[in-house]
């Protein structure tokens, strides 16, 4: 799935304009490491529902684009909410497109 990004992402010297993210190409090895990277690097407070966290989303996205996890930090709000929503609805929705649908989201703002 292809994301658009908003603003570039300069990630080793190459400028991004969106990302290709595979999550299918993931393995039950790739979730574990990127549980012990969250676990390690965190507080040393155990995710209970890692699924709703923003870090362990970033993080597996990283994973699937092998980039470093803190290039993703420097996406706009917009463009990281919508890459971990994407990876959220990847873990927990199968049923659902991964990409958010953010123009339904846009039709029920406007009508409000």
């Amino acid at each position: 799935m292809k994301i658009k990004l908003t603003r570039e992402l300069s990630v080793r010297g190459e400028s991004l304009t969106e990302l290709e993210l595979d999550l299918d190409k993931l393995t039950g090895q790739d979730i574990i490491e990127v549980e012990k990277q969250i676990d390690t690097a965190g507080d040393g407070r155990a995710l209970v529902l890692p699924e709703y966290s923003k870090v362990y989303l970033a993080a597996v996205a990283a994973r699937a684009l092998k980039v470093p996890r803190e290039a993703l930090n420097l996406l706009t709000a917009r463009d990281f909410t919508r890459l971990t929503q994407a990876v959220q609805n990847f873990l927990m929705r199968p049923d659902l497109e991964t990409e958010p649908d953010l123009k339904a989201e846009e039709t029920v703002r406007r009508k409000s």
